[in-house]
């Protein structure tokens, strides 16, 4: 199929109407597809990211390319995250770009500061596309994973907590959804994935951790040391998988295993679920997260680098 001509293209915002067509193609980029009524699901969800722009570009009556700018909360304040799908049929035919120029304007409109990207292959075209447009690499990330079938005949560590610590679901915590909310937000302040970045707010803390159709109160671990919390660890579905979503202990106890413990237990919690393999990723720079990963007999998949650019007035 011939792609269109520049003068044939029409870039305009979203409309629901648009709603199968923007599933096709974020499906064609997704490692578990979602269903039209999976996907209705999220975009009615208060987990949704606040969306603030969305474009779909058509050659006539088809889509050929999509794009939306969403917040973050993984960014400085100012960004917003950029995602684009082109039509593999209608590649180097510079549609990508018509897109991106026009997502930017939104973005200047919007008093923006910049945008972001993440590129999951670090040797892609994608990435030499963007830093082509003048996107700089700003930070990396390894994933990593852990195959659960793999993992039967593996012995997990056994830390040994002291006696007055232990592991317990969110519920039998019995800590107010204020208090827990409240203990995250500490963690999260003290995390080096998040260093520099600005504080999350109450309703970004709630729709992450406990409205996410990813996440069930079940799946939230807490660490207690006798009635006070002082470690958490959360997983989010993720298709078949598990995913890892955040662990965090206070800083006096983090000499004790019980970071070692919660992930241990979290492990143990995604097989009772029967998930295929439980994924996590950190920074590259977070050299304790991935020694502890690696104990635990996670392997490395791949490098995601995200991507910055700053937007000129």
């Amino acid at each position: 199929m011939m792609p269109p001509k520049p003068d044939d293209l029409t870039v305009a915002h979203y409309r629901p109407e648009d709603a199968q067509e923007w599933l096709r193609l974020t499906n064609s980029m997704r490692k578990h597809p979602l269903s039209l009524e999976q996907f209705i699901q999220r975009e009615t969800s208060d987990a949704r990211p606040t969306i603030l722009a969305r474009l779909v570009c058509k050659g006539g009556d088809i889509a050929v390319a999509i794009g939306q700018l969403t917040s973050s909360p993984y960014v400085p304040e100012g960004f917003a995250r950029l995602e684009m799908v082109v039509s593999t049929n209608f590649r180097c035919a510079g549609i990508g770009s018509t897109l991106l120029e026009a997502l930017e304007r939104e973005a200047k409109r919007q008093k923006l500061s910049g945008i972001y990207s993440e590129i999951a292959d670090p040797y892609s075209n994608s990435l030499r596309w963007l830093r082509a447009r003048g996107f700089k690499a700003s930070k990396s990330r390894r994933e990593s994973r852990l195959v659960l079938s793999d993992h039967m005949s593996f012995e997990l560590p056994n830390p040994c907590l002291p006696v007055a610590f232990r592991i317990v679901s969110l519920r039998a915590s019995k800590l107010s959804q204020a208090q827990f909310l409240q203990f995250i937000a500490d963690r999260l302040k003290e995390t080096p994935d998040l260093a520099g970045l600005p504080a999350w707010s109450v309703d970004q803390l709630e729709a992450i951790f406990l409205k996410n159709p990813a996440a069930r109160e079940d799946w939230i671990l807490v660490a207690m040391a006798t009635d006070q919390p002082i470690g958490v660890g959360v997983i989010h579905e993720q298709g078949q998988d598990a995913y890892i979503y955040f662990v965090g202990v206070e800083s006096q106890y983090r000499a004790l295993s019980v970071g070692t413990a919660i992930l241990s237990h979290l492990i143990e919690k995604a097989k009772l679920c029967r998930f295929r393999a439980v994924n996590i990723d950190n920074l590259d720079s977070n050299t304790a997260a991935l020694r502890l990963t690696e104990k635990l007999g996670f392997t490395p998949l791949r490098t995601r680098l995200e991507l910055r650019k700053t937007l000129s007035p």
